[in-house]
């Protein structure tokens, strides 16, 4: 039998760090030299304002270099609150996408590599199923995670972010896979075991619900509140491993 797991990037393979504010904090200070401001001061303005913030609306039409252009322009109007002279705003923003692309900004999990290899010696392929920036596949490869994945999806190629059901789908389809009322099969009609594999109870486990597949919740814990309940819950991905 066929076994694949679509695997979430951010807070699932790497720590969830708040590198948008900090990012933008960095290009504060050298446009401005203020010294009074702290990544908290920005936060608030990095929580709105990207796509995977407003996933019911239609983003196709900013696809790739497309979707850096939008939220240049967006963190344009955040630097410019912080005292960025308005002809120095957008070329300033421009920075972010290099700023985003720094190594330095990523953690990887310690055991991100070994279970990630651990699946694919019992089996499994991985695949990238990610809201994200167009060019994380670059990120990809600085942190020597690309061949551990046979392809990546991310939202900001297609126009779709999760929870949506399209993005969803389209990985599916990207990996031969459909949904019958069994379950899951190949081509050839043959069964196929999949999980999606993240870190957020909406975006993950409920969008995979929209297609019928099973979450596997890591580093976090569904509520009561949430709307779906994770297939499993484990605290470190090494947990994963009795599953696999």
């Amino acid at each position: 039998m066929r076994k694949v797991l679509f695997w979430d990037f951010d807070g699932t393979l790497v720590v969830s760090n708040p590198m948008w504010p900090e990012a933008m904090l960095r290009i504060i200070q050298s446009e401005t030299g203020r010294t009074d401001l702290t990544f908290h001061d920005i936060r608030p303005h990095t929580r709105i304002g990207f796509t995977w913030h407003t996933p019911d609306d239609d983003h196709t039409g900013y696809k790739g270099q497309l979707w850096w252009e939008r939220m240049f322009v967006r963190f344009a109007e955040v630097l410019k609150l912080f005292g960025v002279p308005e002809d120095r705003a957008l070329p300033a923003a421009r920075r972010m996408q290099e700023e985003i692309l720094r190594i330095s900004n990523y953690e990887i999990y310690p055991d991100t590599k070994e279970v990630l290899q651990y699946a694919i010696d019992r089996g499994w392929e991985n695949y990238i199923l990610s809201n994200n920036y167009p060019d994380m596949d670059l990120t990809m490869d600085a942190l020597g995670l690309t061949p551990y994945f046979k392809d990546m999806v991310i939202s900001a190629r297609l126009g779709w972010d999760k929870p949506r059901a399209e993005l969803f789908q389209y990985a599916l389809d990207l990996a031969g896979i459909r949904r019958v009322s069994s379950g899951f099969v190949d081509a050839e009609g043959s069964e196929v075991q999949c999980f999606m594999v993240g870190d957020n109870p909406v975006a993950d486990v409920f969008g995979a619900s929209r297609v019928g597949l099973p979450c596997i919740l890591v580093h976090k814990k569904t509520t009561v509140e949430d709307l779906v309940p994770a297939a499993y819950e484990f605290d470190t991905l090494t947990q994963m491993k009795q599953l696999l």
